[in-house]
């Protein structure tokens, strides 16, 4: 009633037309089922039962569509919709209100992978896309140069292999490293999330009282919903050419570079400047951190 300017508007819809004018976002909803799927690493097979919930499921294109996607499985229809969500809301409210240190419950993600730069402009990851929280993660690195006394630690989130293609989130210093050679000094970066998204991350020397970290909560610096989709559609977009660039970090990490320091504290000279210029240009031409990978833990 009263549409506009006292304008009353009716229209008989029938079930096939309604369908009709839906049939894309029917099909988005597929698109989704199979996000989460592939993000889980499960296959259709591996879902031992479909339970729906929310007004939708009173769709019965919906309901035949989403049955037929997983080989005419039948749904489970004997549980209340509403029921489900109001619990699963107490489970969550419990989480919070109760300290369940036995239990691991999804309760939130990481839209996108969390990592440090490191030599090279590489984005090395610490939190992988779509990993539940809260967690603690830490990595063992070192300098890349002899008598480092700093180094940078500069956050990212993205999916691409490079820095340059993702997106900064914030940084600290470590200064003050005891003077020593290129790989001796052990620091340890950890990355801690708590259920609030609110993330934490250090860096220590080993063996010294030498400690820094940055607080960065769920919304400082980080990406905004229409940023991810379209990070996440860059990454797929160029998924073959990153593949390409992995494959020549993983030659400088494992052979390159080592050959290249190895080759310039014996000789020097121009000899070792053109074991330099043979690094892969895409990676040569980054903004480098002085930081060195050495291992990981998990905690």
């Amino acid at each position: 009633d009263n549409l506009i300017d006292n304008f009353d508007f009716s229209e008989t819809l029938t079930r096939a037309k309604f369908e009709h004018l839906n049939a894309d976002l029917f099909e988005s909803i597929l698109d989704y089922i199979t996000g989460v799927l592939n993000n889980g690493n499960l296959h259709k097979s591996d879902i031992d039962e479909i339970i729906l919930v929310g007004r939708s499921i009173r769709i019965p294109k919906l309901k035949q569509m989403i049955k037929t996607y997983f080989g005419g499985k039948e749904l489970k229809q004997d549980i209340n919709p509403v029921e489900v969500v109001a619990s699963g809301a107490a489970v969550i409210a419990n989480l919070f209100e109760s300290d369940l240190s036995t239990e691991r419950i999804k309760i939130d993600f990481f839209p996108l992978s969390l990592g440090i730069e490191t030599a090279g402009g590489i984005m090395t990851p610490f939190i992988k896309r779509d990993t539940m929280i809260p967690l603690e993660k830490s990595r063992t690195f070192t300098t890349v140069t002899d008598n480092q006394t700093t180094i940078a630690i500069r956050l990212y989130e993205g999916e691409r292999p490079l820095v340059k293609d993702n997106h900064f989130v914030g940084q600290f210093e470590l200064s003050g490293i005891p003077s020593a050679s290129r790989g001796v000094p052990q620091i340890e970066v950890t990355f801690k999330v708590d259920d609030q998204r609110v993330l934490v991350v250090s860096a220590e020397i080993h063996d010294a009282r030498m400690f820094e970290s940055i607080k960065i909560t769920a919304t400082h610096g980080r990406s905004n919903p229409r940023e991810v989709d379209s990070m996440l559609a860059e990454a797929e977009l160029f998924e073959g050419h990153d593949g390409e660039i992995r494959d020549q970090i993983n030659v400088e990490k494992n052979l390159l570079g080592p050959y290249t320091w190895t080759w310039t504290r014996n000789f020097g000279g121009d000899n070792a400047k053109s074991v330099v210029e043979a690094r892969p240009k895409e990676i040569e031409g980054c903004e480098v951190t002085p930081l060195g990978e050495k291992g990981e833990s998990n905690s």
